[in-house]
């Protein structure tokens, strides 16, 4: 499982990374890191219209949600499921 972690806003590193929505969970948005795995919990309110399988980047300070990129990668999953059923896995 990966590491849990609060965001600090003030690490560098973090400057446009995706981040998958993974769970809501109060006041709080866990993100999973789409690089390395990290989880990280990010207050709701710095999110805008947020929920579960959202893409956002971490950006100039904010984040941004990021659709077109949800949108590729959910048709990236339809298209493995596909193959996957079509070889009967």
């Amino acid at each position: 499982m990966a590491k849990r972690k609060h965001f600090n806003f003030f690490n560098r590193k973090r400057y446009n990374v995706r981040y998958a929505v993974d769970r809501l969970e109060g006041d709080y948005v866990v993100l999973e890191n789409l690089e390395n795995g990290e989880l990280v919990e990010v207050e709701m309110s710095l999110l805008e219209d947020v929920r579960e399988g959202d893409i956002f980047v971490y950006m100039d300070g904010k984040y941004k949600k990021d659709d077109d990129f949800r949108r590729e990668r959910l048709a990236n999953i339809r298209e493995k499921m596909e193959k996957l059923k079509r070889k009967g896995v």
